[in-house]
């Protein structure tokens, strides 16, 4: 029964629905108590098979007296049935993920260049103002981020906020909980990138604000220089590869060898 099982799970059935249907197909009409008793499922987990595949197509209720008898459908058309659907559902996807890449190529992305620091502290304060949701924040240069970065605790209890260090950095220089990356990720943390630029700038903070706006502050020749993008698709992919890559810095953690944290 095991291989009819795996079969059976390869299409998408639950471990107890596979074991129930698998059943059924043997009996051809049997109740719920039978299924139970051959399956070894639990009977209210039978239950719950049983109403899922009958509401995926695969099995149906004798109408007759007494306990309700069970019997599995007809297999070519409920397989033909099956195609239909995804078929259809595959098609609706394709023709909606179309729609938006045609969505976001005709979409104007706002991006420009701050060369003061009073516009790259008034887009500070308007990212941590307009944020709803979340904050992810690289640090490149931790004295900057403790001398500019004035209300990161009171921010932390309005938004999900997530401060990514160097990893070696002290846990306790910041008031809220700090992260680093894994040891493969360590570029994301480099202070230097020539994209984007004729010279080479040195990163001191990047903000990720609502997976969407970015503000990547920097110097470039001596001088402070922001760079402001709102409303960027690929900020959401982004993010989400990066907390999928953060560890929780505390005292162990910071004294961990690259080698050890992997």
């Amino acid at each position: 029964m095991q291989e009819f099982v795996e079969k059976l799970k390869s299409i998408g059935m639950t471990e107890n629905e596979a074991k129930v249907y698998a059943v059924l197909f043997e009996l051809k009409v049997a109740t719920a108590r039978e299924m139970h008793e051959i399956s070894k499922v639990p009977r209210n987990k039978v239950y719950e098979a049983l109403a899922a595949l009958e509401e995926k197509g695969f099995v149906g209720t004798a109408e007759e007296a007494g306990p309700s008898r069970f019997f599995i459908h007809d297999i070519t058309k409920t397989f033909n049935r099956l195609r239909q659907e995804n078929l259809e559902r595959l098609n609706d996807v394709e023709q909606y993920l179309h729609s938006r890449i045609t969505f976001q190529h005709n979409r104007p992305l706002l991006s420009h260049t701050l060369q003061n620091p009073w516009a790259i502290d008034s887009h500070l304060r308007m990212m941590f103002n307009r944020s709803k949701k979340e904050i992810v924040m690289i640090c490149h240069d931790t004295a900057y981020v403790k001398k500019h970065i004035w209300n990161m605790k009171n921010l932390s209890k309005k938004i999900d906020l997530y401060l990514i260090v160097p990893e070696d950095t002290d846990p306790d220089m910041f008031p809220i909980r700090c992260y680093k990356l894994q040891p493969e990720m360590k570029e994301f943390m480099d202070a230097r990138n020539t994209d984007g630029f004729g010279t080479e700038p040195e990163f001191q903070l990047t903000i990720h604000a609502d997976r969407q706006d970015t503000l990547i502050i920097g110097k470039l020749d001596g001088q402070e220089i922001g760079i402001f993008s709102a409303g960027n698709p690929s900020v959401s992919i982004l993010v989400k590869y990066l907390l999928k890559n953060i560890i929780p810095l505390t005292k162990e953690t910071a004294q961990e060898q690259p080698d050890q944290a992997a």
